[in-house]
């Protein structure tokens, strides 16, 4: 493949992302016996 054209899918990618808004949520799962996270990888659901 072109790194002239990889390069510009990851530039057209971060801008997408760039775009996002992050709202922390404070959830409180206390008094529930099991917990079920569902969300995309790697975002954050562990912490």
């Amino acid at each position: 493949m072109d790194k002239q054209i990889l390069k510009q899918i990851l530039r057209e990618n971060q801008i997408e992302v760039e775009r996002y808004v992050v709202n922390d949520r404070a959830v409180q799962l206390d008094g529930f016996p099991c917990r079920v996270l569902v969300g995309v990888r790697r975002a954050g659901k562990g912490e």
